[in-house]
């Protein structure tokens, strides 16, 4: 019969997977705590006032001109994805789910 299923389940090739040898994380960029520190001290002689961070996501290296108190922020991306998701809902393109909805709920009461 054209299109029917084999009769038994056909033997699968065994898989192995190699273990990886532990990372070890690289060290951080020397100088970057100053560079960071630099930059900020270099602006505020500009006239502006501005507080940096940097995490380096590899090895976990945190930098900051000072500042190291959370602070919140909105990036325009999130602006941009709500308001296409709003949008879209509007013209019947799509459904916000309850989650959806609390997720933009969740954004800063600014980009709403």
């Amino acid at each position: 019969m054209w299109g029917a299923p084999p009769a038994h389940d056909p033997p699968q090739a065994p898989v192995s997977v190699a273990p990886k040898a532990p990372a070890v994380p690289p060290t951080p960029p020397a100088g970057l705590d100053d560079r960071v520190r630099q930059a900020t001290a270099q602006a505020a002689e500009s006239g502006a006032d501005i507080e940096a961070a940097i995490l380096d996501r590899t090895t976990g290296h945190f930098a900051s001109s000072g500042f190291n108190q959370a602070f919140p922020i909105a990036s325009v991306v999130k602006l941009f994805i709500a308001d296409d998701l709003l949008l879209r809902a509007s013209q019947g393109e799509t459904e916000l789910s309850d989650a959806d909805r609390k997720a933009m709920d969740a954004m800063p009461a600014f980009l709403r």
